[in-house]
């Protein structure tokens, strides 16, 4: 699940910046939930550990719209919402991250994750605006 830990440790260094100005601001970790390949709705590890390496809570979140295009060819279906189109966001309760986690907190804060965003989505799927 998520990124190979060699390929982890090649790219923590970039995120750098990124981690000062989210500890500075004092904001939460918001996860995409589009990774840059599948599986679908499946949260990676990366965000976990940003989290842990911040001090910052994950904050899950998803969105649906009323009338959007959807890309029946990708692998995700993703959604592209037209213009003034209704949206319903809702987000779960943070997730915290211990700067002490091991590697099977981190994988069970992962799955955690995974739930929560897949239960929001039905969530504002089911409650969202009518398409």
């Amino acid at each position: 699940m998520g990124l190979p830990q060699r390929s982890l440790r090649r790219i923590l260094p970039s995120w750098s910046v990124g981690l000062h100005s989210i500890q500075r601001l004092d904001v939460s970790v918001l996860p995409v939930f589009k990774p840059a390949r599948g599986p679908a709705f499946e949260a990676k590890s990366g965000i976990v550990v940003l989290a842990r390496r911040s001090g910052s809570p994950i904050v899950p979140i998803t969105a649906a719209f009323g009338r959007s295009l959807e890309l029946k060819k990708a692998w995700d279906r993703f959604r592209i919402p037209f213009p003034f189109a209704r949206a319903t966001v809702t987000y779960g309760e943070p997730i915290l991250v211990s700067k002490k986690a091991t590697s099977q907190q981190m994988r069970e804060t992962t799955d955690r994750l995974t739930e929560s965003l897949r239960a929001l989505t039905v969530e504002v799927d089911v409650h969202g605006p009518q398409r």
